[in-house]
C-alpha cells in the first residue's frame, strides 16, 4: 500500500480540501493558458446547434408534469 502513483506537479499540488479546481483557476494562478487534453465529455467545437435547439425545446416544456404511465414511450417501444 506504500506505492505512490506518478502524478504531475499540477495534480500533486491540488489542495486537499478542494474537490475540483477548474482550469480557469490554474490559468489565473500560473498567468498562462494551460495546455491540457480535453476529457471525453468535452469538445473543442462547442455545443452543437442541433443540441442547443433540442435543449431549448425541452426547457420550454420543463414546467409540465410527465405521464406517470409513460404511455407514448411504452407504445413506441412496443412497436419497435
Amino acid at each position: 500500500m506504500g506505492t505512490r502513483l506518478p502524478l504531475t506537479s499540477v495534480v500533486r499540488n491540488l489542495p486537499e480540501m478542494v474537490p475540483f479546481v477548474g482550469p480557469e483557476t490554474f490559468e489565473r494562478r500560473q498567468g498562462r493558458a494551460l495546455r491540457v487534453r480535453l476529457g471525453a465529455n468535452e469538445s473543442v467545437f462547442g455545443i452543437s446547434p442541433v443540441a442547443a435547439e433540442a435543449m431549448s425545446v425541452a426547457a420550454a416544456k420543463a414546467w409540465m408534469y410527465n405521464d406517470p404511465e409513460a404511455y407514448d414511450l411504452t407504445e413506441a417501444l412496443a412497436q419497435a
